[in-house]
C-alpha cells in the first residue's frame, strides 16, 4: 500500500485555532452571554425592594478618667485591635434588643436585626459604620440611628460599671476597718483617698464612642438590575467559554486537514471548499458549469496531484469512497472525472453506490438503466453508457442542461476513439435499478467482467463507491480496483471513523493514492490563479503531459520507497 510522509503547511496558528473554535460555537456562546444576564435581571426584579441606611460612630482617643489615673488608653496602644473589638461588641444580641426597644420596632427579633445589619470600620480610621437593611426606607434610617446611639450608651455603661465595681470594693473594705475600730489607721486613710478618686473617675467617665453621623437618605439596594446584569454578563462569559471548551473536548469531529492525513497515513491530495450555492441547489458541477472559476481550478490542481501520485503505480481503475455518507464523494468523483476528460482522455465514471446512487442526478440523467442492467444481461454496455460533452478545444462548455447534452448511449453516436475529438467527452455509467441483494451483487462475476470491459475501453475509470464504514460493498469492490482515493469532509468525519477506515485500508491490498478534503477553508492560502491568462483543453493536455513527464524523470532519479 502506498504510504508517504508529508510536510503539512496548512496547520493554522493557535490563535486562528481558538478563533475557529469560537466561530463554530458562536451561537451557543452568544446564547449563554445573552440568556444569563437577562435571567439575572429578571430574577433581580422579582426580589423584594430593600433599603439600606448608614450611621457612623467615632471612637475617640480622649479619656479623662485615664488621664486622672495616669493610665494610657488602649486606643492609643493598639487602635486597630480596639476598633475590631468594638465592632464585635456591637454585634451582641443584648445590644440588638436595646436597639429594637429604643426604635420601637416590635416586628423583629434581635437575631433578625443582626442578620439584616452590619458593623464594620471605615477603612483604617477610628470610625465604625452601622448599616441596616429594611423594606421601608424610614424604618432602615430609624434603626440605623438607634443602633449607633445605643452602641454609645452601651459602651459607656460597660466602662462605668468597671469603675463602680472597684469603688464598691474599696467602700466595703473601709466598712470592715470601721467595724474593727481602725478608722484612724493609715490603711483606712489610703482607702478613703482611693474611694474619692473612683467617685471622681465615675463622674468624669464618658464613652469613648460618640455619634458622628445619623442615618439619612436610605439607599435602595434591591433590586438593582444594572448590577445584576453586570454580574450576570461576567458569569455568562465564563460559562460560555466553559461550555465551548467542554463541547469542543467532547466533539470527536475532525476539524483540520493535517489530522485527516495523519490519521489515515496517506498523502493529502487536495483541499476543496464548499461549492457555490447556485451549483449546490442545481446539483451542477463546477468543472463544467464554471470551467474558469476558482472551484474548477481546485479540481485541476487535484487532478495534477492524482496524476503525480499515480505516475508510478499507473492505476486505471480508481475507486473514490469515504468513511460515511455526506462527505461529498459523488460530487468530487464527478468533477474529477470531468476534469480528466477535459484533457481529451477517454474517461468513464461508474456509479457503483447501488444503495444510494446519485451520479445520474449530477448529469441530469434518468438513471433508469445502468450497471445492474448490464450485469444482469438485460442490455449491452454500449446501450447504457452516456456521453457527456465536457469542453471544446477552442471554447467553453455549452451552457445548457446535461439532459440535452448527453446522447442516449454510446451506440447512438459510435464509440470514442483513442484520438481526441473536437469536443471532449466523459462517459457516464449510472447505477441503474437497485438489486435485491446489493452485497451479493457487487461480488458477482458480472461486476468483475464489467469493470474489465471498462478498463479496456478507457484510459482511466473512476468508480463512485459506497462509504466504507456503512456497508460491505466497498471492501468487495477493492479486490477489483487498482487504487483508491479517500474523501473526507471536515466537520462530518470523526476521529474514531478515521481510525477504523485506516484499519480497513491497511487490511486490504489496495493502494491508497491519498485523501481529498472537502468542506475546507481555502481562504488561508493564495488561492487559485483562475484569472491568470486563458487556457483551453489543448493547453491543459500539453501542460499535464509535460508535468507528468517531469514527474517520471524525478521519480527515476529518486530511490524507490514503499
Amino acid at each position: 500500500m502506498l504510504r508517504t510522509s508529508r510536510d503539512d503547511s496548512f496547520d493554522p496558528t493557535p490563535l486562528r485555532t481558538y478563533v475557529a473554535v469560537f466561530a463554530r460555537r458562536k451561537w451557543l456562546f452568544l446564547l449563554v452571554v445573552l440568556a444569563v444576564p437577562v435571567a439575572a435581571v429578571l430574577v433581580s426584579l422579582q426580589r423584594e425592594s430593600l433599603y439600606e441606611a448608614k450611621a457612623q460612630v467615632l471612637l475617640s482617643e480622649q479619656d479623662l478618667a485615664g488621664a486622672l489615673s495616669g493610665a494610657q488608653g488602649p486606643l492609643a496602644l493598639d487602635p486597630d485591635r480596639v476598633v475590631s473589638t468594638q465592632a464585635r461588641i456591637a454585634r451582641t444580641p443584648d445590644l440588638a434588643r436595646l436597639v429594637l426597644r429604643s426604635a420601637g420596632v416590635g416586628s423583629k427579633t434581635a437575631d433578625e436585626l443582626l442578620e439584616t445589619s452590619d458593623v464594620s470600620p471605615v477603612g483604617s480610621t477610628n470610625v465604625l459604620e452601622f448599616r441596616v437593611v429594611d423594606p421601608l426606607p424610614v424604618a432602615a434610617e430609624r434603626l440605623a440611628t438607634a443602633y449607633a446611639q445605643q452602641f454609645v450608651l452601651y459602651t459607656r455603661a460597660i466602662e462605668t460599671a468597671a469603675i463602680e465595681r472597684a469603688r464598691k470594693g474599696v467602700v466595703a473594705e473601709m466598712s470592715r476597718l470601721e467595724r474593727q475600730g481602725a478608722s484612724d489607721s493609715a490603711l483606712y486613710a489610703r482607702l478613703a483617698e482611693e474611694a474619692q478618686t473612683l467617685r471622681t473617675m465615675a463622674a468624669l467617665q464618658t464613652s469613648r464612642a460618640q455619634l458622628l453621623r445619623r442615618a439619612e437618605q436610605a439607599e435602595k439596594v434591591e433590586p438593582r438590575p444594572a448590577r445584576a446584569a453586570a454580574y450576570g454578563f461576567f458569569v455568562a462569559v465564563l460559562l460560555g467559554i466553559g461550555f465551548v471548551v467542554l463541547l469542543e473536548a467532547l466533539d470527536t469531529r475532525v476539524r483540520s486537514e493535517s489530522d485527516v492525513a495523519d490519521a489515515l497515513g496517506i498523502p493529502l491530495l487536495g483541499r476543496l471548499s464548499e461549492p457555490p450555492k447556485r451549483l449546490r441547489g442545481n446539483v451542477e458541477l463546477a468543472v463544467i458549469e464554471e470551467p474558469d472559476g476558482a472551484d474548477a481550478e481546485s479540481f485541476r490542481i487535484l487532478r495534477t496531484n492524482i496524476e503525480y501520485a499515480n505516475s508510478k503505480l499507473g492505476a486505471e481503475l480508481i475507486m473514490l469512497t469515504s468513511a460515511v455518507r455526506g462527505e461529498g464523494k459523488s460530487t468530487t468523483a464527478a468533477n474529477i472525472a470531468a476534469s480528466f476528460a477535459r484533457l481529451g482522455r477517454r474517461v468513464v465514471l461508474v456509479d457503483l453506490d447501488l444503495r444510494r446512487p446519485s451520479v445520474h442526478r449530477r448529469f441530469g440523467l434518468s438513471g433508469t438503466l445502468g450497471v445492474s442492467d448490464v450485469v444482469l444481461g438485460r442490455v449491452a454496455l454500449d446501450q447504457v453508457l452516456v456521453r457527456v460533452p465536457i469542453a471544446s478545444r477552442r471554447g467553453k462548455s455549452p451552457k445548457r442542461p446535461f439532459g440535452r447534452w448527453a446522447t442516449n448511449s454510446v451506440a447512438d453516436g459510435g464509440t470514442l476513439s483513442k484520438a481526441a475529438t473536437t469536443t471532449a467527452m466523459l462517459e457516464v455509467l449510472p447505477a441503474g435499478a437497485t438489486p435485491t441483494d446489493v452485497g451479493e451483487f457487487v461480488g458477482a462475476r458480472g461486476v468483475a467482467d464489467l469493470l474489465l470491459a471498462l478498463r479496456e475501453r478507457a484510459d482511466i475509470v473512476f468508480v463512485d463507491a459506497p462509504p466504507v464504514l456503512e456497508v460491505s460493498d466497498p471492501m468487495t469492490l477493492m479486490t477489483h480496483m487498482d487504487a483508491l482515493v479517500a474523501i473526507a469532509r471536515l466537520g462530518v468525519v470523526r476521529h474514531p471513523m478515521l481510525r477504523e477506515l485506516r484499519r480497513l485500508l491497511d487490511a486490504s491490498s489496495i493502494s491508497a493514492l491519498g485523501v481529498v478534503i472537502t468542506g475546507a477553508d481555502t481562504t488561508d492560502g493564495y488561492g487559485p490563479y483562475h484569472h491568470y491568462g486563458a487556457h483551453d483543453a489543448e493547453d491543459e493536455e500539453l501542460a499535464s503531459r509535460s508535468a507528468l513527464h517531469l514527474v517520471r524523470e524525478r521519480l527515476q532519479q529518486r530511490p524507490t520507497t514503499s
